[in-house]
């Protein structure tokens, strides 16, 4: 949804040879190669989102503005003889006009929905008051980790910006992770201490599951929160029970 017009694109810059009738030159090879691996990635991680349509542009660009396309040459015999092929950027730029509200509609609609100034900061300098530098804090979402360490680069966090790096360096951790944090495990506190090392566990207040798993814990204790945060504090004496 979010590369049509990126796709459009692509493809438009597959035709060029056949609307100008001239081979691709290393320029434009390259960069068609660029797109496709870039297209590739985005295939396998949306993490690679940001590349793609930008590299679709370049080849477009390349491969439809340096050279002249005789458009006549593909219009009706009509359209040729009256000259209304003088207007054939009139449909271009109706899609290019369309494409930008679209475009300004959502970014709006993204910025209404995004969460205020001041997501997770009590959590985060609660932490930063009562726990040791460094220490490491298990976070129950890891689109958190960029709120929590803005306020806080005093601790350290579980998952960061990709939560795909802990999946691929500790499989094993990551399936007890999303086992945890999905409040399907009945004592969570135990697999935190014990698994992950970690004696505080955030959380923003989307993970309905697990706050009710961690109010049945003993061995968690709700030490802060607020309107967009949870912490709790896993005591040692009741996690080796």
């Amino acid at each position: 949804d979010h590369s049509a017009g990126a796709f459009i694109l692509l493809a438009l810059g597959f035709l060029a040879p056949g609307l100008r009738r001239v081979r691709r030159d290393a320029a434009e090879t390259t960069l068609l190669l660029i797109a496709l691996m870039t297209l590739y990635m985005l295939a396998e991680s949306r993490r690679f989102i940001e590349y793609f349509p930008a590299f679709a542009l370049l080849f477009a660009a390349v491969a439809l503005g340096r050279r002249d396309i005789r458009w006549g040459d593909y219009l009706p015999t009509v359209i040729h003889k009256h000259r209304l092929h003088r207007f054939y950027l009139l449909p271009f730029a109706a899609v290019i006009l369309w494409s930008g509200w679209h475009t300004v509609s959502a970014v709006y609609a993204d910025a209404q929905t995004a969460e205020e100034e001041g997501y997770m900061a009590g959590a985060a300098q609660w932490l930063q008051t009562n726990t040791q530098a460094g220490e490491l804090v298990f976070q129950t979402d890891w689109d958190d980790f960029p709120y929590l360490f803005y306020y806080n680069t005093h601790n350290t966090y579980l998952v960061g910006m990709d939560p795909t790096y802990l999946q691929l360096a500790q499989p094993t951790l990551w399936n007890l992770w999303l086992a945890v944090t999905q409040g399907i495990v009945e004592r969570p506190s135990v697999l935190i201490q014990e698994s992950f090392g970690a004696r505080y566990v955030v959380s923003d207040r989307g993970h309905d599951a697990f706050a009710v798993s961690a109010a049945a814990d003993p061995a968690m204790h709700l030490v802060y929160e607020d309107a967009t945060g949870l912490i709790w504090y896993i005591s040692d004496t009741e996690a080796e029970k």
